[in-house]
């Protein structure tokens, strides 16, 4: 009789918040993929080989694969074979396979790197994104892959120069720390999490350390890393945030969070072969989450793009060329950000406030509020200050300094808001 006291056990946190994030139906869905013992998987690297002499090779070995539908280069073994029976084969020696899982090879899937960008891997270990990336690109493309740890950094370095990755510079640090005159075309940031998606029962693997501590621990650090990837992000260039867990608070609620405080847009993703996985519901239907099985660790992958002028409202898809649509985006923008900001000058309509700023120009706001009741009775409205004689106006703005050049300024100013 087996002992059951060694019979690994799901955490009863971890069990509560399935409960509250998913049905039933969802839920005994994720811990039959707990359970499973999931097929060894790998990627053919591109750089050094192809994927029919590959799979020659594990023929001969009595290996059998099948390929996934959404990549050239992916499979899983269809048998019992080990992780050691492929690493004894020289395929894996020289770097001609690499053993990773199917849902880890996603982000750069859907962030579709291009040769000649500038890329950022902010959180490289081991390096199967970070090579998966030189493939995609045929070693034509700049990448930086941060890890800080020293011991794992040197690890991944290793990995780099097996995968035959040559244009891959490894930088042994915190990537909240990078310097903010690094700007990059693509970033994946395949962040620390909990590992909620890739628990194992079979193995144990994850189990002992899970909590509520470390759930809350990466929470914070993902938040504080997308606020970092998106500084680093070129206008109107691209992201991959990821993470190896199935929670909302890791997940479709930092991509909220993210969308209330920064000129993102949410993309939607979308490549051959993707209806062919295992999906869980999202909040969001632009955003992947992956349902643990026999073949794929629990994964969420949300794609976006940093845009200057998108505002609170989202405007999806839209380029920006008109004067009048910026300024509207840009006001959202601030009216989010600073929903109870204050002005320490006196105006009554938005016109008025355009004057005020004009004359606080090397001026105090106080020389300000005790000119404007004057000079705003004189000229009620818009369409009065417009029609104004510029030297009258002189007269009631004296006093803030270079009033000339402030009168014609305000009075112009006005005639151009009636004309566009």
């Amino acid at each position: 009789m087996p002992n059951l006291n060694n019979v690994p056990t799901l955490p009863s946190y971890l069990l509560e918040r399935l409960s509250a994030c998913y049905s039933q139906e969802q839920t005994d869905r994720i811990c039959a993929g707990y359970a499973a013992q999931r097929a060894v998987s790998f990627r053919v690297n591109t750089l050094k080989a192809t994927a029919p002499a590959v799979l020659e090779q594990l023929q001969t070995a009595g290996i059998a694969t099948t390929p996934v539908a959404w990549s050239e280069t992916a499979f899983f073994c269809t048998d019992s074979t080990t992780e050691a029976q492929l690493q004894a084969l020289s395929c894996y020696e020289n770097g001609e396979i690499y053993l990773q899982s199917l849902s880890s090879m996603l982000p750069p899937i859907v962030l579709q790197p291009q040769p000649k960008q500038e890329i950022l891997d902010m959180t490289a270990d081991p390096g199967g994104k970070t090579t998966q990336m030189a493939a995609m690109t045929q070693n034509q493309a700049n990448i930086m892959a941060c890890e800080l740890h020293a011991i794992r950094a040197e690890k991944l370095k290793y990995n780099v120069e097996k995968q035959g990755a040559k244009r891959v510079t490894v930088s042994v640090t915190d990537a909240r720390r990078l310097s903010p005159y690094f700007s990059f075309d693509r970033i994946l940031l395949d962040a620390p999490c909990s590992g909620s998606g890739t628990l194992s029962l079979h193995t144990g693997a994850g189990l002992q350390n899970f909590s509520p501590a470390l759930v809350q621990k990466t929470v914070k650090a993902q938040r504080a890393l997308l606020k970092k990837a998106i500084s680093l992000l070129k206008k109107n260039q691209e992201m991959v945030y990821s993470t190896c867990s199935i929670l909302p608070e890791e997940n479709e609620e930092q991509v909220a969070a993210i969308l209330k405080t920064e000129q993102v847009e949410l993309l939607p993703i979308a490549f051959s072969g993707m209806e062919t996985l295992p999906l869980l519901p999202s909040q969001f239907a632009e955003t992947l989450c992956v349902c643990p099985d026999a073949q794929y660790e629990g994964f969420f992958v949300a794609k976006l793009r940093f845009s200057w002028y998108i505002g609170a409202k989202q405007i999806k898809g839209t380029i920006l060329v008109n004067k009048k649509e910026k300024a509207k985006a840009i006001i959202d923008i601030l009216k989010q950000r600073y929903d109870d900001a204050a002005c320490a000058l006196h105006y009554a309509k938005d016109y008025e406030l355009m004057i005020a700023v004009r004359l606080s120009a090397q001026c105090t706001d106080a020389r300000v509020n005790l000119v404007t009741p004057a000079l705003f009775a004189a000229y009620p409205t818009l369409e009065a200050m417009a029609a104004a004689d510029i030297a009258d106006v002189e007269n009631y703005v004296r006093s803030c300094g270079f009033y000339k050049h402030k009168a014609r300024d305000i009075v112009l100013a006005c005639r151009m808001l009636l004309t566009d």
